[in-house]
């Protein structure tokens, strides 16, 4: 099975020779960066198929991950069917193993919960993978940093890999890892274009319409831009990260004890101030023109104010 020269390097940490592992021995994270229809997901999981032969044993991780016997887990076993090795693993509801080697790979969700106060940390032991899928809904960096901290097997190259959809410049994953080069780090960015032969000629088209209609959403969705606060923007993606909740949390505490809620119409002022001269100069530069918006809010019993996004 053949991948992109870009993820050589990363196959390199569970190839199966020692002396090639061990040139990759500096590395502690992998940030794997892809938009969508890249193939980061399934490079991924031939990777921890791959590291379960190395004697690894892998935390697998959502932020929230209510059903892995359902999504993950399944999307595990095709890739391994397609590899020819599914008979090698014995698969669980929350939970692989590799028959082979004896090695384990454990799903969980990294967000505790009212019955599980510790989240992913429970299932910790004896672990020097730790892997984070769609990262990018992580918004608690203290929550990362607290398992990352207990990754620390002796004698075992401890990895940890976060899989993510570009996000924003704001979010901690930037802040940490892409905003300045670190020694210990290695990133991979694909796009949609490295993997084009594995994918439906319906979904290239989607994309090439939307490069044409919206150049700016195409270069955030599809080649991995990041994308950063407008100037004078109301709601800053800082300012949003920092108070912002769960739909579980919304629907089992306030949701019940709301008691207005409004919709409101937020126009493009931007774009209607302009002339039509500046209009025709932004269409010839490729730029989008600002977009119309809803906003939905609810205030609750206890005064507090909620923005739906």
């Amino acid at each position: 099975m053949k991948f992109n020269s870009k993820y050589k390097p990363f196959f390199n940490m569970v190839h199966k020779h020692r002396a090639v592992r061990e040139t990759t021995s500096h590395i502690r994270y992998v940030i794997l960066i892809g938009g969508r229809g890249s193939g980061k997901s399934f490079a991924l999981a031939k990777w921890v198929n791959s590291a379960t032969f190395c004697r690894y044993n892998v935390l697998f991780t959502r932020f929230t991950m209510t059903s892995a016997e359902t999504s993950v887990i399944p999307e595990f076993r095709n890739m391994c069917e397609t590899v020819g090795n599914d008979s090698d693993f014995i698969f669980r509801r929350t939970q692989v193993e590799n028959r082979c080697k004896g090695t384990i790979i454990d799903y969980k969700g990294l967000k505790p919960n009212s019955n599980n106060s510790t989240g992913a940390l429970k299932s910790i032991a004896n672990k020097n993978v730790f892997i984070l899928e769609e990262a990018e809904d992580c918004h608690n960096f203290e929550l990362f940093d607290k398992v990352d901290n207990s990754i620390r097997m002796k004698g075992k190259h401890n990895i940890i890999v976060l899989c993510l959809n570009q996000g924003h410049k704001n979010h901690w994953i930037y802040q940490e890892f892409i905003k300045e080069q670190r020694d210990d780090t290695l990133i991979i960015e694909s796009t949609y274009l490295d993997n084009l032969k594995h994918l439906d000629q319906s979904f290239i088209n989607k994309a090439e319409k939307l490069k044409e209609r919206n150049l700016k959403r195409y270069n955030h969705v599809f080649l991995n831009e990041w994308q950063s606060d407008t100037d004078g923007a109301i709601w800053r993606q800082s300012d949003i990260s920092a108070f912002r909740i769960t739909v579980e949390d919304f629907e089992q505490d306030i949701k019940r004890n709301l008691t207005e809620i409004i919709i409101a119409y937020d126009p493009a002022v931007t774009d209607y101030e302009k002339s039509e001269r500046e209009r025709q100069e932004a269409r010839s530069q490729a730029k989008e023109p600002d977009e119309d918006g809803i906003m939905v809010m609810g205030k609750d019993r206890r005064g507090h104010i909620y923005l739906w996004s």
